[in-house]
């Protein structure tokens, strides 16, 4: 089969590789200019992925490893493409925190009380007259080290974490959100979804977000990841979230891979954040744990078929090893 893989900044390297070993024949677009020299004589690098939708045919797959080309997704499947990512509306869904919370309680699942702000000193203005502590959080692929979980109940430490943002880093955070901080397990929930319906197991991950081990450092996409599948189809987690937002992404054609990051309390399940995309290393964990070919499931996704899809019922785990 014909893969034409489009990435933002080589997280779905490997992925492409990967589906090249299974004989699929694959080209391969990189979208960071300071990463376009990168995989040479490893993958088939092509300079503009649009002039090579000719050659994947209908009859080939098309994938994005990132948010940020929802539109040209909808517009391609419109066409008759078979396309893999996200969508427009998930794209939204994870760069808009607001909207995701709206969309959360649209489905009926219970959301944090949060808030978001243009302006720095109005997030400060807005701590003061309602002390507690919270939790500071950007929008998107904005740079997760200024995410800032605070501790004080009266939220000084968030207000002095935040002064030092607008003295240092104005320009970065133009846009904070600020999140009642709820007690309990981080926790993440994940499964595929075909445009009509979810397809694969149930995916249930732990994802390790500071720098160093022990908690210590500052927040980060991810440092490392334990995941495990099953098909239990009444999973508390599962179908307190992610069950519920069926119809949705119904309504938006989304297909792709969805992630709910969840806090978990007794019997409460709060969720957070969703990411509407191939998650990483999440992907890197999928690779080793399915066992049918990726190049078959993921062109079953891209066109809203049923997939039969073998995997190892094993936990997994991966580290991502970096210097600061």
């Amino acid at each position: 089969m014909r893969v034409l893989f489009v990435s933002l900044d080589l997280s779905g390297a490997d992925l492409a590789y990967r589906l090249k070993k299974e004989n699929n024949e694959v080209k391969f677009f990189i979208d960071e200019k300071s990463q376009k020299n990168n995989y040479k004589n490893i993958l088939n690098i092509v300079k503009d992925w649009r002039k090579e939708i000719s050659w994947v045919g209908k009859d080939g797959l098309i994938i994005f490893d990132s948010i940020g080309y929802g539109r040209e997704q909808d517009r391609l499947r419109k066409q008759g493409y078979s396309v893999i990512g996200g969508s427009e509306a998930g794209d939204k869904l994870e760069h808009d925190r607001q909207y995701c919370k709206k969309v959360f309680a649209s489905c009926g699942i219970p959301v944090i009380p949060s808030q978001s702000f243009s302006k720095i000193d109005k997030a400060v203005e807005y701590i003061n007259k309602n002390k507690g502590p919270w939790v500071v959080k950007q929008n998107g692929h904005a740079d997760k080290i200024f995410n800032y979980v605070g501790n004080l109940e009266d939220g000084r430490d968030v207000i002095e974490v935040l002064k030092n943002y607008y003295k240092y880093e104005k320009d970065e955070c133009s846009t904070i959100d600020i999140q009642k901080k709820a007690e309990g397990i981080e926790i993440g929930v994940a499964r595929y979804f075909n445009g009509n319906n979810w397809i694969g197991p149930i995916e249930i991950n732990v994802e390790h977000k500071d720098l160093y081990s022990g908690g210590l450092g500052p927040k980060t996409y991810e440092m490392g990841t334990l995941m495990w599948l099953t098909d239990d189809e009444n999973n508390k987690l599962y179908r307190e979230t992610l069950a519920k937002m069926e119809s949705y992404l119904r309504n938006i054609n989304f297909k792709g891979d969805v992630d709910v990051n969840c806090i978990v309390n007794g019997d409460k399940v709060y969720p957070l954040e969703a990411t509407t995309r191939f998650g990483w290393p999440a992907t890197h964990l999928h690779v080793e744990l399915f066992k049918s070919p990726l190049g078959e499931f993921f062109k079953a996704v891209a066109d809203g078929k049923d997939y039969d899809l073998k995997y190892k019922k094993d936990y997994a785990v991966a580290v991502l090893v970096a210097t600061p």
